[in-house]
């Protein structure tokens, strides 16, 4: 049986982004359990949760299994390093991340992993990236993972898809890191050398 993980910013009693949410699970249901439903609409937050800022993480398979939710504080992110890994497969937002967290672990005395595939930057374990140049902002055309705030950005005309091999990475100067609970420009690199690592 697979299972899922959706991963929803809750921010003083209100979700957000959620209908990017509920499409991703439409799309993973559809893949993997054809005819289930699940509404993240539905659900309810308990009121100790109503002020603050959480990740909702919801466990799923053809229904919910899980519901938690947790305290969230953005992690300090200073140093990252290039792994390659060409056979990483991360479509779906699975609960198993062995596969991502045998990567990160490859990190040495970084924060976390720039992850390549076939010479073309993905993600890092955790987040998409956005690189910018001075001028535009852009997101690798081929990440590990759809997500949510990548495809927001990209659907307002913030961010643009591209193609973007590693040896390229410093024709820009600056890399960001965003998922669900990050917003752009909530963390920042300057890409140096002393930065990204190879």
């Amino acid at each position: 049986m697979y299972r899922f993980i959706e991963s929803i910013k809750l921010k003083e009693g209100l979700f957000c982004n959620l209908e990017y949410h509920q499409k991703r699970v439409n799309e993973s249901l559809r893949k993997y359990y054809p005819g289930a439903e699940i509404n993240l609409f539905q659900i309810s937050i308990p009121r100790a949760f109503v002020n603050g800022l959480f990740k909702t993480r919801i466990v799923y398979s053809d229904i919910i299994h899980q519901i938690d939710f947790i305290p969230y504080k953005i992690r300090s992110i200073n140093k990252l390093q290039i792994i390659e890994s060409n056979d990483v497969d991360y479509s779906f937002k699975y609960q198993n991340r062995e596969t991502l967290d045998e990567i990160f672990s490859k990190r040495g005395l970084c924060d976390d992993v720039i992850i390549s595939k076939f010479g073309m930057i993905t993600d890092t374990s955790y987040s998409n990236i956005v690189l910018y140049d001075e001028k535009n902002y852009y997101t690798p055309k081929n990440p590990l993972l759809k997500g949510t705030k990548r495809q927001y950005l990209i659907d307002n005309h913030v961010i643009k898809e591209k193609e973007i091999y590693v040896n390229q990475i410093k024709e820009y100067s600056k890399i960001y890191l965003i998922n669900s609970m990050i917003n752009l420009g909530d963390v920042e690199l300057m890409i140096t050398n002393e930065n990204i690592c190879y």
